[in-house]
């Protein structure tokens, strides 16, 4: 099982919520290989977005899951894709959203970098979910 995460614009940089980040994907290992990608701009996911597999777009307007219905996603490998702060153009929005699925985290509109945390919270949620262990309880 492999989870990539993709991320348009700059790592975290602030100390709790970067350490927070690296203890959620020390949790999700023990499921799946895990990998953070970075792109500084844009151009750099659409040059590499045909090596992509089951992507799925991180958009406001995506599809909305309980967590057992998010946990069903993961038997299998995904990508998931962070916008850059400012989210796509238009153009781009809807070349990913005609190419790949869509899922919305929440209505509400988060900073970029607590997105990352709020995915990361819900694979490693699924992952107990899948393998019924008491944090997701």
């Amino acid at each position: 099982m492999k989870i990539s995460v993709i991320s348009i614009g700059n790592k975290i940089v602030e100390r709790d919520l970067k350490e927070y980040s690296n203890e959620l994907i020390k949790r999700i290992k023990p499921f799946a290989k895990i990998e953070e990608i970075y792109f500084k701009e844009t151009k750099q996911l659409f040059e590499n977005i045909e090596n992509l597999t089951n992507v799925i777009i991180l958009d406001v307007d995506g599809k909305q899951l309980n967590s057992k219905e998010f946990s069903e996603l993961l038997k299998k490998d995904l990508t998931f894709i962070i916008g850059p702060h400012n989210g796509f153009s238009e153009q781009e929005r809807r070349h990913l959203l005609n190419k790949f699925k869509s899922l919305s985290l929440s209505k509400l509109t988060f900073p970029h970098r607590l997105c990352k945390i709020l995915l990361l919270e819900q694979i490693y949620r699924g992952f107990c979910i899948l393998s019924n262990h008491p944090y997701a309880k």
